[in-house]
Formats: C-alpha cells, structure tokens, sequence
C-alpha cells in the first residue's frame, strides 16, 4: 500500500490582487495486488558452470482513492476548480525475463528484463551484473 499527502498549501500574491490559489490538502491511498506465476530453471552447462534462467509473468490491479485536488481563488469566494492527478493504469501486465551463469571460481553474470505494459503506459528496465564472491 502506497500513502500520498499533499497538504495544505496557499500562494502569496506579492502584487496585493488576491488572486493567490489556496489548496485543500488530501490523502489518496494506492493498494496494488499483483496475481501471476514466477518459473526458473537450472541446468548445469559445464562441470564448472550452472546456468539458471527465470521468468514471471502477471497481471495487476491497482486500486486508488480520489486523487483530486480542490484549488479556490482567495479573493474570489465559489471560485473553485479541481485539479486531478495523474492516476496510474488500472490494470497491467508485468513481464520480467533473466539468467544467471554461475561460474565455480565465484563469479556470476547476470541479466535481467522487466516489463509492465497498461493501456496508457509502459514502463520497462534491464539490469546486467557481473559479482565476484570469495
């Protein structure tokens, strides 16, 4: 669960007009549930190696709370209008694909993809690593 404050917040006008903003501070709340299957396989590729590759596939719901804001003229009683944020996706796909080679001397080399596709967004990454460990 994610937990978003935006808090009370007013403009100063320096010219003295009164057409500052005033802003009403909120809360909004993000739960995520995520429902899908992780898989990984090992093989061993020489007597000194292990190769191991992995995979998840899932979908995932986010459900948010009233993500708007309530913005009002200082000067202009009624004068108020609602700013909405940007609020994620839904649902989404996610999408994450690696391997990892072991090497018996202690060194690792890895790679790794993830992916989480929406109807209005994309967001992916690739890690690479190399370790050594003694």
């Amino acid at each position: 669960m994610q937990y978003f404050r935006t808090p009370t917040y007013t403009e100063t006008d320096l010219a003295g007009s009164g057409f500052g903003l005033t802003y009403q501070g909120r809360s909004a709340y993000d739960t995520r549930s995520e429902l899908g299957a992780r898989f990984d396989r090992a093989a061993m590729i020489t007597p000194n190696s292990v190769l191991t590759l992995r995979g998840r596939a899932a979908w995932a719901h986010d459900w948010v709370s009233d993500p708007t804001l309530v913005a009002a003229f200082q000067t202009l009683p009624g004068a108020s209008f609602i700013v909405n944020g940007a609020t994620p996706a839904k649902d989404a796909g996610l999408i994450s694909a690696g391997g990892e080679l072991k090497f018996t001397n202690g060194i690792t080399l890895s790679a790794k993809f993830d992916g989480e596709f929406a109807a209005r967004s994309t967001t992916y990454a690739g890690t690479a690593s190399l370790r050594y460990g003694w």
